[in-house]
Order: structure tokens, then C-alpha cells, then sequence
């Protein structure tokens, strides 16, 4: 019994021994923080808005079906990483076009379910997402 005791008692001495040495000191918890001018080195933003820069001037010329299609699962495979089963248009509705991407559900192989639905204007590739973040389709073709 005397054994298991000293045990647990050396070993919380071990622990709190460890803990201490791991905190900073005083000193270098006051120090100031400089923030670097290099700004290479600062984290990238994920940024949701596809920049102005990347659009491409369409003239008014509409997107075929296959060529919004396309552009929708480049966009999708790069944002998301993954790549749908299946693509597919579910609507329009004038120049608006809804874009779905589907998957197959694995207990359930002929159950479908939508993961995402883009709707774009067919005249400018142009439009947003489920989430009503603004998507520029344009940049992948």
C-alpha cells in the first residue's frame, strides 16, 4: 500500500515538475510580439469571392449546357476536393441555370443526393452558390 502511495506521489511531482519547465517565463510572456514586414510569409486567406481580375468578357455570348457543366465540376473538384458522381443541370430558368453535383450513397447505390447546386447566368458564367457565396465559372475554362 505504502508502495502505490509514494508511486502516485512521485509521479504527480513528475508531472507538475514537467508542467513548470514547459511555461514561459515572465520575461518572455511580457515581451512584445513584432509583427514581420515580409508579407510572403503571412497565412493565405481563403477568399470565397472569385476575383474580378479572373472574368472573362463573354459579349453576351451564352454557355452551352456542356460547357457550364464542365466549368461547374472543375470549380467544384478544385474548391472541394472531391469529385461527384454525377453532374447534371435540374433546372432553368431563363437565363439562370441550376447545376447540381451528386453522389451515390453507399448503403443505398440507386439513393442519389445532391452535395452542391450552382446557380449561374448562362450569359456571363456568373452566379452563387448553396451558401450564396458569388462564383465565377469564367476562371475555368
Amino acid at each position: 500500500m505504502i508502495k502505490k502511495i509514494t508511486t502516485a506521489i512521485l509521479s504527480l511531482v513528475l508531472i507538475a515538475a514537467v508542467a513548470c519547465c514547459s511555461l514561459p517565463s515572465r520575461a518572455e510572456a511580457n515581451a512584445t510580439e513584432t509583427v514581420p514586414s515580409d508579407t510572403s510569409k503571412r497565412p493565405k486567406e481563403y477568399v470565397f469571392d472569385e476575383s474580378p481580375e479572373f472574368s472573362l468578357e463573354t459579349a453576351d455570348v451564352a454557355f452551352t449546357d456542356e460547357e457550364l457543366i464542365e466549368m461547374s465540376r472543375k470549380r467544384y473538384v478544385e474548391f472541394t476536393g472531391y469529385v461527384p458522381d454525377r453532374v447534371e443541370i435540374d433546372a432553368v430558368d431563363g437565363d439562370v441555370v441550376y447545376i447540381s453535383f451528386y453522389f451515390s450513397d453507399y448503403y443505398y447505390p440507386p439513393e442519389r443526393y445532391a452535395d452542391e447546386t450552382y446557380r449561374v447566368d448562362r450569359k456571363t458564367g456568373v452566379g452563387y452558390d448553396s451558401r450564396n457565396f458569388r462564383i465565377d465559372l469564367t476562371g475555368y475554362v
